[in-house]
């Protein structure tokens, strides 16, 4: 059996679907920390200087910082998933699955080199990783989405109008975490092999996978922050605050996660070439075509662009003519 040549933009059933994370990612940051000190605004902050001595005025010290982020969560997602079917080729070109905001565990250890501080006057040995304690704080604007896309052969399925595949899905986990009144973004990629099944029409797919997940990467994209205030309580003498400004950016990323995955996703099926999804092929669908001829400003922004090929244009207007009812 021939698959249709469409173009899906598929709602996420919310009530089948579920992303459940248990387990903890590691961020690791190098950057800098600094006095306060600002000769205009803050004349009376803290200065930095490096080593036993400091030398003069307010300088960075090396810096780095790990976050470990503690996970156990279970969301029903909401969202979209772009998809086309080509032939025996199901291509998957975005997911967007938004989470509730959830509370996670959050650990910090600041690492550094020697100093000295300023107003308070204190030294503060390096070398020793000095624990923050922050706790359980909210993590907001999380959702799941396709790192890049991806394609899946189809294989027939018992019942005849189902396809399967199987395969890696690379996706991309994305928050924000309030850091002092700082909102700052996370990101971590994870892939998995997933199973699925999608119906010949494009009307409904579904993807799961449940696996554990224990690796190490770099960053997909910068991430970082600047100029958070970060309070140093004295170690010689005890009983001040020097207080700093920490940036920091993000060098490495260590996930030990156990996922289970599950999306289903449905969108009103019709005939090829049913450009307005009223369930016929007329004048409203050829309209549509002349309407939208040419590039389409997004993927999957052209109704009528029936094979997924990023314009409305020849092959499509034959799609409607062929299936004219």
């Amino acid at each position: 059996m021939l698959l249709l040549l469409l173009a899906v933009d598929a709602t996420i059933v919310s009530e089948s679907s579920s992303i459940d994370l248990s387990g903890s990612v590691g961020l690791a940051f190098e950057g800098a920390l600094i006095g306060n000190y600002d000769e205009e605004a803050n004349p009376q902050g803290t200065l930095t200087r490096p080593g036993l001595f400091g030398g003069s005025g307010n300088q960075p010290i090396s810096t780095s910082l790990s976050f470990a982020i503690g996970f156990d969560d279970q969301s029903l997602p909401e969202g979209q998933i772009l998809f086309a079917l080509k032939g025996k080729t199901l291509q998957l070109s975005s997911i967007e699955a938004a989470l509730p905001s959830a509370s996670v565990n959050l650990g910090l250890e600041l690492l550094f080199e020697t100093f000295r501080s300023i107003a308070p006057d204190s030294l503060f040995f390096g070398g020793i990783p000095l624990p923050l304690e922050i706790g359980a704080v909210d993590l907001t604007n999380r959702a799941v989405r396709l790192a890049n896309p991806v394609d899946f052969m189809l294989l027939p399925a018992p019942g005849g109008d189902i396809f399967a595949f199987s395969g890696p899905l690379p996706l991309l986990y994305e928050g924000v975490i309030d850091l002092q009144g700082t909102p700052t973004p996370i990101s971590f990629p994870f892939a998995l092999e997933v199973d699925g099944q999608i119906s010949s029409d494009g009307s409904e797919l579904s993807v799961s996978a449940s696996t554990s997940v224990n690796e190490s990467l770099p960053p997909e994209t910068p991430v970082g922050f600047a100029d958070i205030p970060l309070p140093l309580p004295t170690i010689l003498p005890p009983g001040e605050t020097a207080n700093c400004l920490l940036s920091q950016d993000l060098v490495q990323i260590d996930s030990t996660l156990d996922i289970g995955f599950v999306l289903v996703a449905s969108a009103p099926s019709g005939p090829e070439g049913d450009a307005d999804g009223d369930g016929d092929v007329d004048f409203e669908d050829l309209v549509r075509v002349l309407a939208e001829w040419g590039e389409c400003i997004a993927p999957g922004a052209c109704s009528a662009d029936f094979n997924a090929d990023g314009e409305v244009g020849f092959e499509d207007l034959l799609v409607v003519l062929t299936g004219w009812e």
